[in-house]
C-alpha cells in the first residue's frame, strides 16, 4: 500500500478525470471518497481485535474475490446510504487500482532495500519505502512542506459517515470472509487510523527522534517510526525506478518482467481506476454486471493461477 498521502493524491487526480455525473456523486461526501481511497488499509487498525478480525485487512489484500465483493457492494449501495457509500466505494476502487499496479514492484524492492538499512528495519522495509513515496508525493506533486504536511487531515470524515462505512463493512465485507464484525468496531478503526497518522505526522522533526529513542530503549522494532516520512530523499535507493530496473509484473510470478517507472505505474493505475469506477456505477444503475476482467489480480499484485 503506498501510504495515506499517495492514495489521497491519486484519488484526487482520478476525481478530476471523472465525468461530471460521477464527480457530482463523489462530491456528495468528498471526505468519504478520500477515506475510501485508503482501501482495506483502514482495517489494519483492528490489529488489537481478536482473531480473525485482526487479519481482515490482510485477507482482503490477498484474496481474489474483489470483483465478487464489488458486485455485492453495488447492490448494497443502491439503497443503503448511497450519498456516502457510493463516494466511499469510488475511493476504494482508486485504492485497488493503485495497489494492484504498484504492489508487485514494492514487494520486489523488499529484496534489495534492506541492504541500505540496519537489521532492525528489515521487517518494516515495505512501510519505510512507502513512507519514502509519501515524501516524494508531498515534495514534488502536492508541492507542500514535507515536514509540515498534516496527512491525517485527509481523513476528516464525519461521525455519521464513519458509522455508515462501519455498517457497510459489517454487512457486506466481513460476511464475505465468514466474520462477524460489529459496525462500531469497523467505524472505530477509521478513527484509529487518523489518530495514528496524527502521531506519525512529524511536523517538527522532534517526534521521530523521540519515537525512535523509545523503540531503541524498549528494544522494539520500527513499528511506529517506519510510518514517519523521511527527512530527505535517498537518491541511491531509486525510489521511483528511474533507472528502469526490471521487476515481475505480478508478485507471484517471476515472468514476465516490466521496467516501468513508478510514475508510469501510476498512470496505468489512473486509467484502470476510471474504468473500474465507470463499470461499477453502471452496475449500480443496473446497466451492466461487474466486469471481472478489470480485476485480474488481488490488491497485493498476485495474478490468479
Amino acid at each position: 500500500m503506498p501510504s495515506n498521502v499517495v492514495h489521497c493524491y491519486f484519488a484526487q487526480r482520478v476525481y478530476e478525470s471523472l465525468p461530471i455525473e460521477l464527480k457530482e456523486i463523489a462530491d456528495k461526501d468528498k471526505q468519504a471518497f478520500l477515506v475510501g481511497a485508503q482501501g482495506p488499509d483502514l482495517l489494519f487498525y483492528m490489529r488489537f481485535e481478536k482473531p480473525p478480525l485482526n487479519r481482515l485487512g490482510e485477507l482482503i489484500h490477498n484474496s481474489f474475490n474483489t470483483a465478487e465483493l464489488m458486485g455485492k457492494s453495488a447492490r448494497y449501495a443502491k439503497t443503503e446510504s448511497p450519498e456516502t457509500i457510493l463516494p466511499f466505494l469510488f475511493g476504494q476502487l482508486c485504492h485497488y487500482a493503485l495497489d494492484s499496479e504498484l504492489h508487485s514492484y514494492i514487494y520486489f524492492r523488499e529484496l534489495d532495500l534492506p541492504a541500505h538499512y540496519p537489521k532492525s528495519a528489515h521487517k518494516y522495509i515495505h512501510v519505510i519505502y512507502e513512507s519514502g513515496l509519501d515524501y516524494i508525493c508531498v515534495r514534488d506533486y502536492i508541492k507542500g512542506k514535507v515536514r509540515g504536511y498534516k496527512s491525517y487531515k485527509n481523513l476528516n470524515i464525519s461521525d455519521a459517515s464513519r458509522l455508515k462505512v462501519g455498517k457497510y463493512y459489517s454487512e457486506v465485507v466481513a460476511p464475505g470472509f465468514g466474520m462477524d464484525l460489529p459496525a462500531e468496531t469497523a467505524a472505530k478503526s477509521l478513527k484509529l487510523m487518523r489518530l495514528y497518522l496524527r502521531i506519525t505526522d512529524d511536523t517538527t522533526g522532534i517526534r521521530y527522534a523521540l519515537i525512535r529513542g523509545i523503540e531503541c530503549l524498549c528494544r522494539a522494532p520500527r513499528t511506529v517510526s517506519a510510518f514517519i516520512r523521511p527527512r530527505k530523499e535517498r537518491a541511491e535507493e531509486d525510489w521511483l525506478n528511474k533507472n528502469r530496473s526490471p521487476y515481475p509484473k505480478y508478485r507471484n510470478k517471476r515472468e514476465p518482467t516490466v521496467t516501468l517507472t513508478v510514475e508510469e505505474m501510476a498512470a496505468e493505475a489512473h486509467k484502470k481506476a476510471l474504468a473500474l469506477i465507470s463499470n461499477f456505477y453502471a452496475c449500480v444503475k443496473g446497466e451492466a454486471d461487474i466486469d471481472e476482467s478489470l480485476y485480474p489480480t488481488n490488491y497485493a499484485g498476485d495474478i490468479k493461477e
